[in-house]
């Protein structure tokens, strides 16, 4: 990132480490700040539920030490979570398609259900695969969830 940095700024010299780790710690912040907020806004099924859960997640020590720091635990946490709504999504089996209008008859409605779960299901496994290389440790986490979701499919 600071090679790429410095290739395209004419102030090659303004790049120092420093401003370097507060880029990082930056985005780390936004991303677990979003990220985590829209998954927990995903999961929690009542807005009371989710009101809680955003308190508890935005007042945590953990969270504001750990996860804006660019470990690769840190980076798990979030493909853990996503992992868990993408699961969920699939569970649910709801549609995530945003359209003007209704769909007009049954068949379309099934298709974009069939379309949103293939989707989820393809997220799900960039995300797994994402996870197995950043860290050997991620499908230890994704198993619970994982044996669930096959549960699932055997019952369909």
């Amino acid at each position: 990132m600071a090679r790429l940095w410095a290739a395209h700024a004419s102030y090659a010299e303004a790049v120092t480490p420093q401003v370097m780790y507060y880029a990082l710690r930056s985005l780390m912040f936004i991303l677990s700040f979003v990220l985590e907020d829209w998954a927990i806004h995903d999961l929690m099924p009542s807005p009371r539920e989710r009101k809680l859960a955003l308190l508890l997640t935005s007042s945590s020590y953990v969270t504001w030490t750990y996860q804006t720091h660019t470990f690769s635990n840190a980076v798990e946490t979030l493909l853990v979570l996503w992992s868990i709504v993408m699961t969920q999504r699939i569970l649910n089996d709801k549609v995530r398609l945003f359209w003007i209008s209704p769909p007009q008859s049954a068949a379309t409605a099934n298709e974009l259900q069939y379309r949103s779960a293939l989707l989820s299901s393809a997220v799900l496994g960039f995300l797994a695969a994402f996870g197995l290389f950043n860290r050997i440790t991620f499908p230890a986490f994704l198993l619970p969830s994982g044996v669930y979701l096959l549960f699932h499919f055997s019952r369909k």
